[in-house]
């Protein structure tokens, strides 16, 4: 056990509640190649901060990496109920089905259900080049070429930088 992990431990014996401790222990645990464990700190922390994004993207990650698409679905999804109102986790379902090649319509719907939101820089034009590429697989050249013209706008006008 390194130091800052016996610190760890010794402030979450303390209180286990400290916003963002499991999170850190998570990504402790992931860096070492501890994937199961880093998993379950990742889940503790959602347990205790269930609106916690930053977490949710990481534990979805960290599921697709270790080959479980059906818990990393299950994570984003749990993370849009937690935050209806959050482009992000939308977005990056919708993106999880893309490299799957699976589930197009819904993907779309995700993806719009990510504009309506409202995002903002980077994660707008992320949404425009998502809509692009699967109204392209889809076969709708239209609105692929659309949303595509609409993110090359945001990215000329310097509004997909963060």
């Amino acid at each position: 056990m390194t130091a800052a992990e016996a610190e760890l431990e010794a402030a979450l014996r303390l209180d286990p509640r400290v916003p963002g401790a499991y999170f850190l222990k998570g990504q402790i645990l992931e860096s070492q190649d501890r994937l199961e464990e880093a998993a379950q700190a990742y889940r503790e922390e959602l347990s205790a901060f269930p609106k916690s994004l930053a977490v949710a993207l990481a534990l979805s990650r960290l599921e697709g990496h270790r080959g479980r698409p059906a818990e990393q679905e299950q994570v984003l999804r749990d993370a849009i109920r937690a935050n209806p109102n959050s482009p992000g986790p939308y977005r990056v379902l919708a993106s999880i089905f893309l490299q799957r090649q699976e589930r197009y319509a819904e993907a779309v719907e995700l993806a719009e259900l990510a504009l309506r939101q409202n995002p903002k820089g980077q994660e707008l034009h992320m949404a425009y080049i998502l809509l692009a590429d699967l109204h392209y697989r889809i076969g709708d050249s239209e609105r692929a070429a659309e949303y595509a013209r609409l993110a090359e706008q945001l990215a000329a006008s310097g509004g997909g930088k963060r």
